[in-house]
Protein backbone atom coordinates (compact mmCIF):
# COMPACT_ATOMS: atom_id res chain seq x y z
CA UNK A 1 0.00 0.00 0.00
CA UNK A 2 1.35 3.42 -0.90
CA UNK A 3 0.01 6.57 0.70
CA UNK A 4 0.91 10.03 -0.48
CA UNK A 5 -0.19 13.54 0.25
CA UNK A 6 0.08 16.83 -1.57
CA UNK A 7 0.82 19.85 0.59
CA UNK A 8 0.13 23.47 -0.26
CA UNK A 9 2.22 26.57 0.57
CA UNK A 10 2.74 27.55 4.18
CA UNK A 11 4.91 29.74 6.37
CA UNK A 12 8.63 29.12 6.18
CA UNK A 13 9.91 26.98 9.01
CA UNK A 14 6.72 24.98 9.45
CA UNK A 15 7.53 21.29 9.40
CA UNK A 16 5.94 19.03 6.80
CA UNK A 17 4.34 16.89 9.51
CA UNK A 18 2.45 19.98 10.79
CA UNK A 19 0.75 20.69 7.46
CA UNK A 20 -2.64 19.34 6.47
CA UNK A 21 -2.84 17.54 3.15
CA UNK A 22 -4.92 19.22 0.46
CA UNK A 23 -4.98 16.06 -1.62
CA UNK A 24 -4.42 12.62 -0.21
CA UNK A 25 -4.70 9.23 -1.81
CA UNK A 26 -4.14 5.65 -0.76
CA UNK A 27 -3.23 3.23 -3.51
CA UNK A 28 -4.22 -0.28 -2.44
CA UNK A 29 -1.83 -2.11 -4.73
CA UNK A 30 1.15 -1.01 -6.78
CA UNK A 31 3.63 -3.05 -8.74
CA UNK A 32 7.28 -2.92 -7.79
CA UNK A 33 9.05 -0.13 -9.67
CA UNK A 34 7.61 3.15 -10.86
CA UNK A 35 4.25 4.69 -9.94
CA UNK A 36 2.71 7.53 -11.93
CA UNK A 37 -0.28 9.71 -11.04
CA UNK A 38 -1.57 12.83 -12.79
CA UNK A 39 -3.30 15.52 -10.70
CA UNK A 40 -4.67 18.83 -12.00
CA UNK A 41 -3.91 21.71 -9.64
CA UNK A 42 -4.02 25.49 -9.78
CA UNK A 43 -0.74 27.40 -9.92
CA UNK A 44 0.97 27.58 -6.55
CA UNK A 45 3.69 26.30 -4.28
CA UNK A 46 3.40 22.63 -3.30
CA UNK A 47 5.31 19.77 -1.68
CA UNK A 48 4.72 16.02 -1.85
CA UNK A 49 5.29 13.46 0.89
CA UNK A 50 4.73 9.73 0.48
CA UNK A 51 5.42 6.38 2.11
CA UNK A 52 4.91 2.69 1.47
CA UNK A 53 2.71 1.22 4.20
CA UNK A 54 4.26 -2.26 4.13
CA UNK A 55 2.26 -3.71 7.02
CA UNK A 56 -1.01 -1.92 6.10
CA UNK A 57 -1.50 -0.21 9.48
CA UNK A 58 -2.08 3.22 7.83
CA UNK A 59 0.86 4.94 9.51
CA UNK A 60 4.58 5.38 8.90
CA UNK A 61 6.28 3.03 11.34
CA UNK A 62 9.48 4.18 13.02
CA UNK A 63 12.11 2.64 15.28
CA UNK A 64 12.92 3.66 18.86
CA UNK A 65 14.82 6.73 17.61
CA UNK A 66 12.02 7.86 15.27
CA UNK A 67 13.77 6.70 12.08
CA UNK A 68 11.23 5.27 9.59
CA UNK A 69 11.14 1.49 9.12
CA UNK A 70 9.11 1.83 5.91
CA UNK A 71 10.08 3.46 2.62
CA UNK A 72 9.31 7.18 2.37
CA UNK A 73 10.21 10.21 0.31
CA UNK A 74 9.54 13.90 -0.33
CA UNK A 75 9.54 16.09 -3.40
CA UNK A 76 12.97 17.46 -4.35
CA UNK A 77 14.23 14.32 -2.56
CA UNK A 78 14.46 16.63 0.45
CA UNK A 79 15.81 15.28 3.73
CA UNK A 80 15.48 16.60 7.27
CA UNK A 81 18.20 16.52 9.89
CA UNK A 82 16.22 15.02 12.78
CA UNK A 83 12.78 14.47 11.30
CA UNK A 84 10.97 15.42 8.13
CA UNK A 85 12.32 18.18 5.88
CA UNK A 86 11.00 21.71 6.00
CA UNK A 87 8.26 22.71 3.59
CA UNK A 88 10.71 25.08 1.89
CA UNK A 89 13.23 22.33 1.11
CA UNK A 90 10.56 19.99 -0.31
CA UNK A 91 8.44 22.59 -2.10
CA UNK A 92 8.28 23.45 -5.77
CA UNK A 93 6.50 26.14 -7.79
CA UNK A 94 3.78 24.83 -10.08
CA UNK A 95 2.79 27.06 -12.99
CA UNK A 96 2.80 24.55 -15.86
CA UNK A 97 2.86 20.80 -16.40
CA UNK A 98 5.59 19.33 -14.22
CA UNK A 99 6.86 15.79 -13.77
CA UNK A 100 8.09 15.07 -10.23
CA UNK A 101 10.35 12.12 -9.40
CA UNK A 102 10.85 11.01 -5.79
CA UNK A 103 13.43 8.46 -4.69
CA UNK A 104 12.24 6.44 -1.70
CA UNK A 105 14.57 5.92 1.26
Amino acid sequence: IMKYGLLVGCHQGLSINQIKYIHQIIIKFIKKGTFQEAIELPDGKYAIGLYIDSNKNEKLDTNFFGVPNEQYGFSNNALGRFGPPSFESASFQLNEYKKISIDLK
